[in-house]
């Protein structure tokens, strides 16, 4: 989107999804897009919620710092920290602000992320 375009955007290519991408080129599933010199590529394809294995925030000596809800990194960060600081025993701190379950949704054209 270009500034001052009000929302509209310009040259949107319908050639199904990225393959590559290289210093001069998007490769796409049906065609390639030539890039000018300098071109700035933002991938925004990432999940928002990493799929890993849920392990507790808080056990003995050891602090796993992770979200605690979902696309809240700060707000996360700063609830460990509070129940640390108030809360003695793990079992207690790890029943307070447990991590969200996520999921990788494949069967879904665009893959999408999702916690409960």
């Amino acid at each position: 989107m270009r500034p001052g375009s009000a929302g509209r955007f310009e040259n949107v290519a319908r050639l199904g999804r990225v393959e590559a991408i290289d210093a001069s080129r998007i490769h796409l599933e049906r065609g390639s897009i030539p890039l000018p010199p300098g071109t700035l590529i933002v991938d925004c394809s990432a999940a928002g919620i990493p799929s890993v294995e849920a392990v507790p925030v808080w056990a003995g000596e050891r602090i796993t710092p992770q979200w605690v809800r979902s696309f809240g990194t700060v707000f996360s960060a700063a609830l460990i920290a509070h129940v640390e600081a108030t809360f003695a025993d793990d079992a207690e701190k790890n029943a307070l602000p447990p991590p969200p379950r996520s999921c990788r949704l494949r069967s879904r054209p665009t893959g999408c992320a999702c916690s409960t």
